[in-house]
């Protein structure tokens, strides 16, 4: 399950990245039709970024973090 996640974050992040990219570099679409514009490239990259870093995010194994206690410690 987790490397599913992570093989679908990675590729969400992917694919927003590059929507994110063609909406700094083109001023025209590949479909000039009234519907279309290039705010598309920008909403849906922000938002495969967001749900590709949940996803990853979601996937990775975080360690325990283990706080010492100031008694334990002798110097």
């Amino acid at each position: 399950m987790r490397k599913t996640l992570f093989l679908i974050g990675i590729t969400l992040l992917l694919l927003g990245v590059i929507a994110e990219s063609m909406y700094v570099v083109s001023s025209r679409v590949a479909y000039n039709g009234p519907t279309l514009s290039t705010d598309v490239y920008f909403v849906s990259g922000i938002l495969l970024l967001l749900v590709g870093g949940i996803l990853f995010l979601a996937s990775v194994r975080i360690p325990e973090i283990h706080v010492s206690d100031s008694q334990e410690r002798t110097l």
